[in-house]
């Protein structure tokens, strides 16, 4: 046999028997004199496949039985009936458990803190002069057996940040071959050339707050033994590595390390760069070895040394006893409850389902197993955009009659006061008016209560014709100013109140919105009983804790020849001037009300309570308009029906759509065809 390539004529390229393995069939040889017997030509074509196949198992084969759950009522049932009866009672323990451990939490940064300080409590914690020890007493609510665990917790401190997490040498620390190993430990790396042990920003911060505590004339032992982990203690802190340089720049940043004392004994050091990963957090201090009564009164000496005001954080000292399950937490035990809970509930809506709608036998068989369940195919039909169109009005209606009956118990009285509190000579000229420093701005007006007003009663100012929304308005602020003590001078969106009137100093805060601060005064009288306000959190709690910076007071705030409206205490940080926090959320209409405070009394139907009004603010020059009102709180805020009468609206709405289309349907409609005319 031969074939015809290029350069002519030639034999096959492979062995016959290759040939006659390939093709099935045996194969005569091409040259019958020069081909002579071969062991490799007398092994049977079976023989060659057999050796060629692979040898045969259900793995290598891909054939291994495939499991194949099949969610029947009867299995999915019981699985929920058991995971809820396992969860719930887990979710009891775990809650009893928490209840168990006592607790004792005082927070103190701002108690240990001498009044004559609170307006400047960074030069307080910086001036090593000033003494800052201070006593507390603690009262123990329970039986507290021992041991007693201490703990110090920080709140806004971000010991997960990236930067300060990587802010140190592991193998430094164990290792004192190491000590001149200081990678990433900068800026607190090296000390005048010499390595600083142990290097960077997380030893360099170690809380040095420190607590000592008595009960009556007997003292009690703190013992800081024991209080890190076994691993620490023996692999990731070395027993030949001493502190070195620690603390010595001019900058310090926390406590300090006895040199002649190795790190593998610095327990405290170990406990702290253990970093906490929420900003949140507790570390254990020590311990007291003692057990203390129920009633017991501690006292507890503090040495507030850390530094927490810079950033706004905040200090507490914790007792705590342990548990089965450690501290105080019932998030664990709650977590449990919920769980099991719905996984009851989900087994009796099941249940409900199968006896309602109970499947046969065949539906398993055919349709489930084979995956052959039809798909879900929406008809819309005139029955059922009918019923769901009545079904959407009526809840709609009934929603807005709710909203609607609420807002009517909400109690409210308003008094309008521009004008009434202008005396009679001077309402031709109101701008005059108020703009002369030298006339008397206070007037008494009288409110008489229509109905039963229940504490707290808040009060509310309301403008006319303020267009806090327009936009230039809007952006004249420093978000970044109101935030920062570092970005005093950021006052790029603040013109015309950017600075002060030769150039000079930045205007904190700066800005139109800060300037027009909102300055009249109310001060309210039933009888001869005066009703405090209480002006305290009438703010969001994102303002006072973010927006606005504890450690940013007011700077030539007011000082221009133009005033805009209310001064603020230079004292007080932004983060306690509420009423600017208040005001500086503006309003998205001309019309709006803020909350100017509260008044925790109760107040009686017909009773007369006389307000005294300072009428600073001037919204003479733009024929704005002013009133003062008084208003109780509903479910769903003040007294508004703008709700539920668009509730009701969009019920009847529906309704009508659902009658229309009901007409639509049942009127017969006139299906005649014209014929086709032929030609």
């Amino acid at each position: 046999m031969a074939y015809e390539g290029s350069g002519g004529y030639g034999t096959l390229p492979f062995a016959n028997e290759d040939l006659s393995l390939r093709l099935g069939t045996a194969m005569t040889p091409a040259n019958s004199d020069a081909a002579g017997p071969s062991s490799s030509q007398d092994v049977p074509a079976a023989t060659m496949k057999k050796r060629n196949k692979p040898q045969y198992h259900p793995f290598t084969q891909q054939e291994l039985p495939a499991c194949k759950p099949i969610l029947a009522p009867q299995t999915v049932i019981p699985v929920f009936l058991f995971v809820g009866i396992i969860f719930i009672p887990l979710g009891l323990a775990c809650i009893a458990a928490s209840n168990k451990v006592v607790e004792v939490v005082y927070q103190y940064e701002t108690r240990c803190v001498p009044k004559y300080m609170l307006g400047n409590k960074v030069a307080y914690i910086q001036n090593s002069l000033i003494n800052k020890a201070c006593t507390r007493i603690l009262k123990i609510p329970k039986d507290m057996k021992r041991p007693i665990y201490i703990y110090y917790q920080l709140d806004k401190f971000y010991q997960n940040h990236r930067r300060y997490v990587k802010s140190r040498n592991d193998m430094q620390l164990r290792n004192p071959k190491e000590v001149n190993n200081t990678q990433y430990c900068k800026p607190e790396a090296t000390e005048h050339g010499s390595p600083i042990v142990p290097c960077g920003l997380v030893a360099w911060s170690l809380f040095n707050d420190t607590y000592s505590f008595a009960r009556g004339n007997e003292a009690l032992i703190v013992n800081k033994r024991g209080i890190s982990w076994r691993s620490e203690r023996e692999v990731i802190f070395g027993n030949q590595v001493f502190p070195k340089n620690f603390q010595n720049g001019p900058l310090i940043g926390g406590g300090t390390l006895d040199p002649n004392i190795p790190l593998s004994e610095h327990e405290d050091l170990m406990v702290w760069m253990r970093t906490a990963a929420l900003p949140t957090f507790r570390k254990l201090y020590g311990r007291i070895d003692v057990d203390l009564q129920a009633d017991a009164q501690i006292m507890v000496t503090i040495q507030n040394n850390y530094n927490t005001y810079s950033f706004g954080g905040k200090k507490a000292l914790v007792l705590s006893t342990a548990g089965v399950l450690g501290g105080k937490n019932s998030f664990l035990g709650r977590g449990y409850v919920v769980v099991g809970l719905v996984c009851l509930l989900l087994a009796l809506l099941l249940t409900l389902l199968c006896l309602v709608f109970p499947l046969k036998e065949e539906h398993l068989a055919l349709r489930f197993i084979q995956q052959q369940l039809p798909a879900c195919k929406l008809t819309i039909t005139p029955g059922i955009a009918i019923a769901v169109t009545v079904f959407m009005g009526i809840v709609f209606i009934l929603i807005g009659v709710a909203c609607i009956a609420d807002s009517k118990k909400v109690v409210e009285v308003a008094d309008q006061y521009e004008t009434a509190c202008v005396p009679l000579d001077m309402r031709s000229n109101k701008v005059a008016y108020i703009q002369n420093p030298s006339n008397d701005k206070s007037c008494t007006r009288w409110l008489k209560v229509p109905k039963d007003m229940k504490k707290p009663i808040y009060i509310y100012y309301q403008l006319h014709k303020f267009y806090q929304n327009h936009r230039r308005y809007a952006r004249s602020r420093s978000i970044r100013q109101l935030s920062d003590p570092k970005q005093a001078t950021d006052t790029s969106h603040c013109k015309p109140e950017a600075t002060t009137a030769n150039g000079g100093g930045p205007i904190v805060p700066c800005g139109l919105v800060a300037w027009s601060l909102f300055n009249d005064t109310y001060r309210f009288a039933r009888g001869n009983e005066t009703l405090p306000v209480n002006r305290q959190g009438i703010s969001w709690r994102s303002d006072r804790g973010r927006l606005f910076g504890h450690q940013v007071y007011p700077r030539n705030f007011q000082t221009r020849a133009l005033v805009g409206g209310g001064t603020l205490d230079p004292r007080k940080p932004l983060s306690e001037q509420e009423d600017l926090m208040v005001w500086m959320r503006t309003a998205a209409l001309p019309r709006f009300r803020k909350l100017y405070g509260r008044i925790e009394a109760d107040l009686h139907a017909g009773e007369r309570v006389t307000v005294t009004v300072q009428n600073n603010y001037n919204t003479y020059s733009f024929g704005g308009k002013k009133a003062l009102v008084l208003a109780t709180a509903g479910v769903l805020g003040g007294k508004g029906r703008f709700l539920g009468r668009a509730y009701i609206s969009g019920g009847a709405a529906f309704l009508g759509l659902a009658l229309l289309l009901a007409l639509l349907c049942f009127v017969p409609a006139n299906r005649e065809e014209a014929a086709p005319q032929r030609n």
